[in-house]
C-alpha cells in the first residue's frame, strides 16, 4: 500500500494454448513521477483518460476466476493488488498464485539472477516490450512453463508440487520463507491489517500523507518515540513492515526507512 497501478493484465492459458488476454491502462488518483515512468513507458498523457482501478477491476477478477495464478514476484504483486481490490470495496478473490521468481530461485542454478528478463533470455522467450503488464505476463506464463518442465520433465505437476519448492528459495540465505502450498491474496489483506488499532492508524496516516508518531523497539533509538511519514506498508510472508520517512526538527528526511511491524510498539 501507499502506490497504485497504472496498467492490469493477464494472460489466460488453457489445453497447451493462449485461450484469451485481460489489459488495461488504469488512472492513479495522482500523477506519476518521472522516475517511475521512466521505468515502464507508461506517461501521465496516456492515463489522462483511462478508467480508474475501481471501474476496472470486477471485470479483472471476472477473468481471473476459477484459474491458477502465475506472478512473478507474486507478494509484490498480490499486496498491491489486495489493497486495490478492498478499496473498490470488492472481495479478495480465492484463486492459489505460484511465484515464478521463487520457484526459480529454488532450482534454477544456471542464471546469474533470477529476475524475469534475466529468464526470459536464458530460456530464449520473445520479451516483448519489458515491463508492459501484458507483455510481462505473457513472458511470465512461458518462464512458468520452462520451470515445471525442468521440475518434472515430460509429466504433469499437481497445484502442491509446483509449490512447494517456493519455500525452500532462500534456503541458502537461512531465510526460508514460512507456510507451504500456492500463496493467497488473503494473505495480503490491509482490511484484516487493519484489525490492529495501531496497525489502522498507520495505514490512514499513509493515505492522508499525515506524520503520526511511533514506538519502535529497533534501530538507533529503541523504545523512543520517534515522528514518521508513513508511505506504504509492504505484506510479505516472511513479515510485515512500513516504508516511512523520519521528521527531525519539522525536517522530512530524503531517506525512507523500513520498520517491521511487529517491532513497533504503539502508534499515535
Amino acid at each position: 500500500m501507499g502506490s497504485e497501478i497504472c496498467e492490469i493484465a493477464a494472460v489466460k492459458w488453457q489445453n497447451g494454448r493462449e485461450v484469451a488476454t485481460f489489459q488495461s491502462l488504469l488512472k492513479p488518483r495522482a500523477p506519476m513521477s518521472d522516475f517511475v515512468i521512466g521505468i515502464h513507458g507508461i506517461t501521465n498523457e496516456m492515463v489522462a483518460t483511462a478508467p480508474l482501478a475501481k471501474d476496472v477491476l470486477p471485470e479483472f477478477l471476472a477473468f481471473l476466476k476459477g484459474g491458477v495464478l502465475l506472478a512473478h514476484h507474486a507478494q509484490f504483486d498480490l499486496g498491491f493488488l489486495a489493497g486495490q481490490i478492498e478499496d473498490a470495496g470488492l472481495p479478495l478473490p480465492t484463486e492459489p498464485t505460484i511465484c515464478t521468481s521463487l520457484l526459480a530461485q529454488a532450482i534454477e542454478t544456471e542464471t546469474v539472477n533470477h529476475k524475469l528478463q534475466t529468464l526470459v533470455q536464458h530460456y530464449g522467450i520473445d520479451p516483448g516490450q519489458a515491463h508492459r503488464a501484458l507483455d510481462d505476463a505473457r513472458a511470465c506464463l512461458h518462464v512458468a512453463l520452462r520451470l515445471f518442465e525442468k521440475m518434472s520433465p515430460g509429466q504433469e505437476l499437481t497445484l502442491e508440487q509446483m509449490a512447494e519448492p517456493m519455500y525452500r528459495a532462500n534456503r541458502k540465505s537461512g531465510r526460508a520463507l514460512p507456510g507451504s502450498g500456492p500463496m493467497h491474496f488473503s494473505r495480503f489483506s490491509m482490511r484484516e491489517l487493519a484489525r490492529n488499532p495501531d496497525f489502522s492508524q498507520l495505514i490512514e496516516a499513509a493515505r492522508m500523507k499525515k506524520p503520526i508518531k511511533m514506538t519502535y523497539r529497533g534501530g538507533s533509538r529503541p523504545g523512543q518515540v520517534r515522528e514518521i511519514l508513513p508511505l506504504g506498508i509492504i505484506r510479505q510472508l516472511d513479515g510485515d513492515s512500513l516504508v516511512a520517512s523520519e521528521i527531525v526538527d519539522g525536517c522530512i528526511a530524503d531517506q525512507s526507512k523500513r520498520y517491521w511491524l511487529k517491532d513497533i510498539v504503539s502508534v499515535g
